[in-house]
């Protein structure tokens, strides 16, 4: 099995800058430890902006015990990465599962708005996570100055579901003017 898999309708991985992009259709990352798919990237570590999703964002981890973030950006927003002017409107699924970013960790998410539907039919998870900015905002991250314009939606029959509008799970972190 793989130990991480990321899928990005731009790039799996973006350590550089990756500005007005837009993507449509289905991005799905496959079953590996850790799995992270997002409309523009998988992962971030550098600066994505002006940018739009409109496609179907899907994650699977191997197992229950690993991993696996959605993001309509980007998957895993980390090392100081900058997601700003961003824009998602599509459906966004995964164990953790945000409208910007599946994880926002030690990162920041800036002007962006989240217009798509975040939605846990969790078949089989039993952990999960979903915000309409960030499923997991952490590890010193900010977000600052973004909206949510839709409902988010978490359905398990399992008691550790968590879902907020702006973040699932918010820990040591920031979130300022949003709503």
């Amino acid at each position: 099995s793989l130990n991480d898999a990321y899928a990005g309708a731009i790039a799996a991985v973006n350590t550089g800058t990756i500005t007005q992009c837009y993507s449509h259709g289905y991005v799905y990352s496959v079953k590996a430890y850790s799995a992270f798919a997002g409309g523009i990237c998988g992962k971030n570590t550098g600066t994505v902006s002006i940018c739009v999703n409109y496609a179907m964002i899907d994650s699977e981890g191997e197992n229950f015990a690993n991993d696996y973030y959605s993001g309509g950006i980007a998957g895993l927003n980390t090392s100081e990465g900058i997601l700003t002017y961003c824009y998602n409107y599509g459906y966004i699924y995964g164990k953790t599962a945000g409208g910007i970013a599946g994880n926002n960790d030690g990162a920041y998410i800036l002007i962006c708005q989240n217009k798509g539907i975040i939605n846990k039919q969790t078949d089989g998870y039993f952990s999960v996570c979903s915000g309409g900015i960030a499923g997991r905002n952490e590890n010193g991250s900010l977000i600052q100055a973004c909206i949510n314009s839709t409902s988010v939606c978490v359905i398990t029959d399992y008691e550790k579901a968590v879902s907020g509008g702006i973040a699932g799970y918010n820990i040591n972190s920031q979130i300022a003017d949003c709503y």
